[in-house]
């Protein structure tokens, strides 16, 4: 079931509405509770409100069906989590209120979906891991403790981030508009951040190289075999020696403590700099190159018209 609100409509209920998906039978009863702007006000009809609303319950995170559902512009803006790691990557707890549940398929069971206005946590993608933890709702009597293991944005497009989960045994589900706390795993937190700037480190270690020529195309920032790719190519015969001054410039790098930046550029785009290169990332990063720690480069191969250059964080 999934509850659907945006402070600025007035309250109205609808009843039930009946929908089918051949990827998901979890949605095939859903109610729907909208709050409407009146239609004098504003263009959008309450059918047409409806079903918007109705579109996003039914959406199953399947590829097939999102190439064929496409939100409406309204929904898009008016449903949205803000994302309170963009600014500060050591924030590992925050105040939030609830602003939708429903239950979805995850991994092959049944799990929760807790939507927030805000969150700390991070969803997977970006190359980056998803953050893990828990949300909390704290009454006189009760505690209501909801377990997150997955975090995600339902696709490309969504404002708004999905915390998937179960409850704590006991605990009652959260409702709309309840208040809540979240608290992240700040230990994989980190380490993710550590990870992820590792890999915006290898940027800056190339150039200041000179291997200007090379273009990063793709991170994966996960603990089992993290690596770049980049466009271009490092001659066979060179690869050994080029590890081997990575590592020596990414080390004096680190030993540097370099301020991590982060800022926006004039399209709004979220810019990190570390090192001296920038790059458009939506990820969680240390706040400057001594916390990284440890980082060796462990190979360099020919991946298609790519080269891959994997790499290694210690563990704090």
């Amino acid at each position: 079931m999934l509850y659907i609100v945006h402070p600025t409509w007035l309250r109205i209920t609808y009843h039930v509405v009946k929908r089918y998906s051949r990827n998901s039978k979890l949605f095939s009863s859903v109610q729907v509770i909208p709050r409407v702007i009146p239609s004098k006000t504003c263009g959008v009809s309450r059918m047409r409100i409806a079903n918007m609303a109705s579109a996003v319950i039914s959406a199953p995170h399947s590829e097939e069906f999102s190439k064929k559902l496409s939100l409406s512009d309204e929904l898009k803006e008016n449903f949205v989590t803000e994302h309170l790691y963009y600014t500060d990557t050591e924030l590992c707890e925050c105040k939030g209120k609830v602003i939708g549940v429903r239950l979805i398929e995850f991994q092959g069971q049944s799990r929760h979906a807790v939507i927030l206005d805000q969150t700390v946590m991070h969803p997977q993608g970006g190359g980056q891991p998803t953050d893990s933890g828990c949300i909390k709702k704290v009454e006189i009597d009760q505690i209501t403790e909801f377990q997150v293991v997955h975090v995600q944005k339902p696709s490309r497009d969504s404002r708004y981030i999905e915390h998937i989960g179960s409850y704590k045994d006991g605990s009652k589900e959260f409702a709309v508009g309840d208040d809540v706390q979240v608290f992240v795993d700040a230990e994989k937190r980190r380490f993710h951040a550590r990870l992820h700037s590792a890999g915006h480190l290898l940027d800056s270690a190339f150039i200041n190289l000179g291997w200007t020529e090379l273009e990063p195309s793709k991170g994966y920032h996960f603990s089992d075999g993290p690596y770049v790719e980049y466009i271009g190519n490092v001659p066979v015969e060179k690869r050994e020696e080029v590890i081997k001054q990575l590592n020596e410039e990414t080390a004096r790098l680190i030993q540097k403590q370099l301020p991590v930046v982060i800022s926006r550029n004039d399209q709004g785009e979220r810019i990190v700099n570390i090192g001296g290169t920038e790059c458009p990332c939506g990820g969680t990063h240390v706040k400057n190159t001594s916390w990284i720690g440890a980082m060796t480069v462990t190979k360099i191969k020919k991946t298609k018209k790519n080269i891959r250059v994997s790499y290694e964080v210690a563990a704090a």
